[in-house]
């Protein structure tokens, strides 16, 4: 039996063009959800959009950038950006749940997609710094953000409105092994 649990529900999903934001765009289509999909990749957004379409989904394509808990020294803007993301969460939140409406976020940590994929075969260091500093010795698989972006807009997670759900294996709760 297919679970539909997001039919007639609109689900916005940003980064869709790759990685976390297609294989979430793929999960919530898969039950029921229309997805705007968002990125600032077009050709990408373009193959999503494709790919939902062959699950016999609805899906469209917003050209748009967001979605970090973190930033890494020397980006500070990229930094403050991506922090507004919260606190825009957290108001956002409180306007529309009157309508029925809840809002949340999702901060993912290091994740094997294509961009890490690349980012770290430039800097292979700086890819075993990062994922030695996370509990979980790897990254995330794209598909395990994916899952908890659904349960996120799930009726499992009702009453979860305004918080920003950190999925890092464990990478902000800091520190390194000794």
């Amino acid at each position: 039996m297919e679970l539909k649990d997001f039919d007639n529900r609109v689900v916005l999903v940003t980064g869709a063009g790759s990685g976390i934001g297609r294989e979430a765009a793929r999960a919530f289509a898969g039950r029921g959800a229309t997805v705007v999909a968002a990125d600032l990749n077009q050709g990408g957004l373009a193959e999503t959009t494709r790919l939902i379409a062959e699950l016999g989904g609805r899906a469209l394509a917003v050209t748009a950038d967001v979605a970090a808990l973190t930033g890494p020294g020397g980006m500070s803007a990229y930094a403050a950006s991506k922090h507004g993301v919260h606190g825009l969460t957290r108001v956002a939140a409180m306007e529309n749940a009157a309508h029925g409406l809840r809002i949340n976020a999702l901060a993912p940590g290091w994740t094997e997609t294509p961009m890490v994929a690349a980012a770290s075969a430039q800097s292979p260091g700086f890819a075993q710094l990062a994922t030695s500093a996370i509990p979980a010795k790897r990254g995330a698989r794209p598909s395990e953000i994916a899952a908890a972006a659904v349960w996120l807009a799930s009726e499992a997670s009702s009453y979860v409105m305004g918080q920003m759900l950190v999925v890092d294996g464990g990478m902000t709760i800091g520190g390194f092994e000794l």
